[in-house]
């Protein structure tokens, strides 16, 4: 999306990226509420985290603006549910998770580039080790926004904010370990990216997004068998 931004054409792309980002967020959210084990709906695992890091990683700081409008419509509609939560308190939660939120891919994305020898970051043992790091480092900001917020507000009590933010922290790292290398794991995918029309790039993203959440869906929150996913492969490979 290079180029003059009074463009209206470029003002169009940006709009529709971040409406996609938005949108496939708020759907990561409503699944990782369904593994809330904790007051606050602080869940065990946070799907949206595996899919910013990669689309931070992509596409840059471009996509920051879908990032915080699907994490606070989505928090929006969850935290409503709790009925003495006031208006201040709301408002106080949702900037410090869209920070956390916002944050977290951001740092990673700046790590995994600024210390990293090789561009494909899982074809050397070295970037492996610091992809990890980096993976594992990030969440412990959006945590610490998540969890003090919530516990500032009197969701969550003070004494459980270390479980709470060791889940939190948890729930947002395994995403990066999981998900994320599959968006990224193919050897030129960045560079193929770049030289495809913006066409394509529109293409690209709602179906990895589609294909993101669809698998999460599927194989987290349905009731239906994983193994038949692979058919008779799947079935037979225990």
């Amino acid at each position: 999306m290079k180029g003059n931004w009074r463009s209206p054409r470029v003002i169009t792309q940006y709009i529709i990226v971040n409406l996609l980002v938005a949108i496939a967020y708020a759907y990561g959210v409503r699944i990782s509420h369904d593994f809330a084990t904790l007051p606050g709906t602080v869940a065990s695992v946070w799907f949206p985290s595996g899919m910013t890091l990669a689309l931070v990683y992509l596409l840059g700081n471009r996509v920051i603006l879908g990032i915080i409008a699907g994490s606070t419509y989505a928090l929006t509609i969850s935290l409503s549910k709790i009925p003495s939560l006031s208006f201040f308190n709301l408002a106080l939660i949702l900037i410090a998770c869209a920070c956390g939120n916002v944050l977290q891919p951001i740092i990673a994305t700046y790590l995994i580039k600024k210390f990293a020898r090789y561009k494909d970051i899982f074809s050397h043992v070295s970037t492996v080790v610091l992809y990890i790091l980096a993976a594992v480092f990030a969440p412990t900001v959006s945590a610490s926004f998540g969890i003090t917020s919530l516990c500032v507000t009197g969701i969550i009590p003070w004494t459980n904010y270390g479980i709470s933010w060791i889940t939190w922290w948890l729930g947002s790292a395994l995403p990066h370990l999981i998900f994320t290398p599959t968006l990224l794991l193919s050897q030129n995918f960045a560079n193929t990216y770049k030289d495809k029309n913006i066409s394509d790039k529109y293409w690209e993203i709602g179906l990895g997004l589609s294909i993101f959440l669809g698998v999460s869906w599927v194989a987290f929150v349905s009731d239906y068998p994983v193994a038949y996913l692979f058919g008779s492969i799947g079935v037979s490979g225990r």
